[in-house]
């Protein structure tokens, strides 16, 4: 339903590496899932390398859901991100009842049959991937 992209605002390359996971993640993921971003170590604020104003760019550019500065150690801004995400959830809860059969385009991307890659996937057949 929902995934959540990090990266380390006292690491520019961190978010330059998150451009690749948004890649992965659009290539893979079910097109209605809802995507997070998480820009994390927040608290370290007197050794930031992406600025609230970067994090916000890359958000809009990349067509990102939801946004929001983390602090997993100081437990900062992590209910905001869930409470966003679940929103985001409902709001979508139409899309996610359509399940689009592999080849189907939607949202301009298209359905893969990963249950059918046999990549070396016991179980594959069966439709239980058991990567």
């Amino acid at each position: 339903m929902a995934a959540v992209c990090v990266f380390d605002v006292t690491n520019r390359q961190s978010l330059e590496d998150a451009r690749k996971w948004l890649a992965d993640l659009r290539q893979y993921a079910p097109p209605h899932v809802v995507i997070g971003l998480a820009g994390n170590k927040s608290d370290l604020y007197d050794q930031e390398e992406v600025s609230l104003e970067e994090a916000q760019q890359f958000q809009e550019e990349n067509k990102i859901e939801v946004f929001q500065q983390t602090s997993a150690k100081e437990n900062i801004g992590i209910e905001e991100l869930f409470k966003g995400l679940l929103a985001k959830i409902e709001a979508n809860k139409d899309a996610v009842k359509k399940q689009g059969k592999p080849g189907e385009v939607i949202d301009g991307r298209t359905i893969s049959n990963i249950t059918n890659n046999k990549q070396g996937n016991e179980g594959a057949e069966s439709g239980k991937c058991k990567c």
